[in-house]
């Protein structure tokens, strides 16, 4: 069997016209565009996620699956005002991922 690393991209200001690139041990697995879900399938244990868009990216966050476990994360965005400074001054912390709030 295997386990399931969802990202959401939900609204955000910066780079709402452009794909977030999702990468998984390294490797891109897919592209989200706003307000996306990715779903992506990987062997169960532990992996790192970070996004990226051209020379932007997350600082990694590491995941631990279990075999049949989704493991939900979804993408912090700056605000409009955030988003300068981010730009100039910390370009790893524009995106921010986090464990995604169960419903």
């Amino acid at each position: 069997m295997a386990a399931t690393i969802t990202v959401f991209r939900p609204m955000g200001f910066f780079g709402v016209v452009r794909s977030l690139d999702v990468h998984i041990d390294g490797e891109p697995v897919g592209k989200l565009k706003v307000t996306e879900t990715g779903t992506y399938e990987v062997e169960p244990g532990e992996h790192e996620v970070f996004v990226s868009m051209e020379v932007f990216q997350s600082l990694p966050l590491p995941v631990t699956v279990e075999d049949g476990e989704t493991y939900a994360i979804e993408v912090n965005h700056p605000s409009f005002f955030g988003s300068y400074t981010k730009v100039n001054f910390a370009p790893n912390t524009l995106f921010v991922l986090k464990p995604k709030q169960q419903a």
